[in-house]
C-alpha cells in the first residue's frame, strides 16, 4: 500500500492547460487512482469515516474527476450518490466556510497554477502538452 494517496497517482511534468483554463507544470492522471482498488481502499475508508462524522446522507462528485470516488464513498457509507457537472468556484474553502460546509481531505498538496497571461511557461515559449481525455 502507498504511504500517501499521491503515491497512487501518475504525475507528468510539462506545460498543461487545465479544464479551468489555468496552466500548470504538473498533471495528475486521476484515473490511475482506480488502477489498484486494494491500495485505494484504506484511503476511501478513512475519507468515508471523516465524512460520516458530519452526518452526511448523500455524496456528490463531479463527472470530470470525482464521481468514481464519490460512488466508492457512498458505497462505504451505504448512502445515496449523485453526479454533477463541475463548476469553477474561486475560493472554494471560503465558499464552504461562508455556508457552514465541512471540507475533508486525505491529503492536500500544492499545485501551482497560473492564468494564461501570467503563465511563465507560455512566456518562455513552452508548448502546451496534450493530455488524455478521461
Amino acid at each position: 500500500m502507498a504511504d500517501t494517496i499521491t503515491g497512487l497517482l501518475v504525475q507528468r511534468r510539462g506545460h498543461f492547460k487545465m479544464e479551468s483554463g489555468y496552466h500548470s507544470a504538473a498533471w495528475f492522471e486521476l484515473g490511475s487512482l482506480f488502477d489498484h482498488p486494494d491500495d485505494l481502499s484504506p484511503f476511501v475508508t478513512e475519507l468515508a469515516r471523516r465524512l460520516a462524522s458530519h452526518g452526511v446522507d448523500s455524496v456528490c462528485g463531479p463527472m470530470t474527476g470525482g464521481a468514481k470516488l464519490a460512488r466508492l464513498i457512498a458505497r462505504e457509507l451505504r448512502i445515496e450518490c449523485f453526479e454533477a457537472e463541475r463548476l469553477e468556484t474561486p475560493g472554494t474553502e471560503q465558499f464552504a466556510a461562508n455556508r457552514g460546509l465541512a471540507l475533508e481531505a486525505i491529503q492536500r498538496m500544492p499545485l501551482e497554477m497560473w492564468g494564461p497571461a501570467e503563465c511563465p511557461l507560455c512566456k518562455a515559449g513552452v508548448a502546451i502538452d496534450p493530455v488524455s481525455a478521461g
